[in-house]
C-alpha cells in the first residue's frame, strides 16, 4: 500500500471508506452492506426496481446476504427476496416479516458453491 493511501486509513479499517471487518461466519467478507451502500448495492436496488416496473413481480436474490442489510433494503422497496447465506438468518427474517409482511423474504441457509 502506498504511503499516501495508508494515511487515509485509520487503525482497524479495511479501506479508505471506513469499512471494518464485521464477523459473519469467520470465513467470509466484511459485510459491507451493513456499513454503507456502495455503487454495486445501489445499482442492484435500481436494477431490481427497474425490472419490477417493466415486468411486474420481481424476486431479488441476495447471495451471501451476511447480516441482511441489502435483503432488508430490497424488502423495504416492496420486493420479494430470496436470502441465501451460510448462516441461518431466521431471526432476521421474522423481524422483516413483522415490518414488511410475512413471506416477503425467503431464507436459505447453505453454501451456494456446492
Amino acid at each position: 500500500m502506498s504511503e499516501a493511501r495508508s494515511e487515509c486509513i485509520e487503525a482497524g479499517q479495511l479501506n479508505s471508506h471506513g469499512d471494518v471487518l464485521i464477523p459473519t461466519t469467520g470465513l467470509h467478507g466484511a459485510d459491507i452492506p451493513s456499513q454503507r451502500i456502495d455503487d454495486l448495492y445501489r445499482a442492484a436496488l435500481h436494477c431490481a426496481l427497474s425490472i419490477g416496473a417493466t415486468r411486474g413481480n420481481v424476486v431479488a436474490v441476495d447471495v451471501g446476504a451476511g447480516l441482511g442489510a441489502q435483503t432488508a433494503r430490497f424488502a423495504a422497496l416492496g420486493l420479494s427476496v430470496l436470502m441465501i447465506d451460510l448462516v441461518d438468518r431466521s431471526n432476521l427474517v421474522k423481524s422483516l416479516d413483522a415490518l414488511y409482511g410475512a413471506g416477503r423474504v425467503t431464507p436459505i441457509a447453505g453454501d451456494v458453491c456446492v
